[in-house]
């Protein structure tokens, strides 16, 4: 099995380098139907706790990956660090109602106006 993961883990680097989207954040599920689309047909089915295996894998190799658990899925991350803890929540908040303003970070999460700021001006 570990080398079903080391393989996944090339084809992990790959998907994700092409099919980033700009904040360098994809979804497992959207991470695992590209894989499924560029792998044979013949290939054994990967599960999302394959791809945390994998990912886990780059990122002892310090491959610059990161997963983040958002609600009941995760996030993968092309580069530590480029998200903060605020950027994390705003992910977060957008996942449960499908965007994101000030005011509703304001209150939600009783952010200061300029906290708010920051967090979405950085994206």
């Amino acid at each position: 099995m570990t080398t079903q993961h080391e393989g996944l883990s090339l084809y992990i680097t790959d998907e994700i380098s092409r099919f980033f989207t700009i904040l360098g954040l994809i979804s497992i599920e959207e991470l695992k139907e590209k894989l499924k689309k560029s792998r044979s047909k013949k290939s054994q089915d990967v599960s999302y706790d394959d791809l945390l295996r994998a990912i886990k894998k780059l990122k002892a190799l310090g491959n610059g990956f990161t997963v983040i658990p958002v609600g009941g899925t995760y996030m993968i991350q092309s580069v530590p660090g480029e998200l903060s803890m605020d950027h994390t929540a705003v992910i977060q908040q957008a996942q449960s109602s499908a965007h994101v303003t000030k005011s509703k970070l304001t209150k939600d999460l009783k952010w200061e106006e300029e906290r708010a700021n920051r967090a979405l001006v950085s994206f």
